[in-house]
């Protein structure tokens, strides 16, 4: 669910790695053997390149998760089912789409799996109610008006 906030710190991994290729690569630069010093710009190229190729592909796997809000919270829901806010977001995007029994349903789950604290408590409960409301038929009370 929460991948973006992965990014930050492995900058800080990523840039120590960085800098410490750099120094066996410079120190191999500074040789005076032409050889090593050709192995040392071809390896920056592709450790580079590598690197690119690693990033974009590892990407385009995870791509799929974030097309559509039913995927990123269906994946959530596999990697951390027991989040009450994982299951209020599901419940709330299938809630949008118009599946209101499925969405009712998950809130009624994520109530007995959970173990939601008060206020998420409170806000699936008041979601169940305004939801059920919004599926029960309309009385006979509120009948078409006649016209005279």
């Amino acid at each position: 669910m929460n991948d973006r906030y992965l990014y930050l710190p492995c900058i800080i991994v990523f840039a120590l790695a960085a800098a410490g290729l750099q120094q066996l690569l410079v120190m191999a630069d500074d040789h005076t053997d032409t050889v090593l010093r050709h192995l040392a710009a071809s390896t920056k190229w592709a450790v580079g390149l590598t690197a690119v190729c690693a990033a974009l592909t590892a990407n385009s796997r995870h791509l799929p998760v974030w097309r559509h809000p039913d995927s990123l919270w269906a994946h959530a829901m596999t990697k951390v089912p027991q989040l009450p806010v994982v299951r209020i977001q599901m419940a709330l995007t299938r809630y949008d789409s118009g599946q209101r029994q499925e969405a009712i349903r998950t809130l009624e789950r994520a109530l007995l799996e959970c173990n939601p604290d008060d206020l998420d408590r409170q806000r699936m409960t008041s979601a169940i109610e305004s939801w059920s409301e919004e599926l029960q038929p309309r009385s006979a009370d509120a009948s078409p008006v006649t016209r005279r």
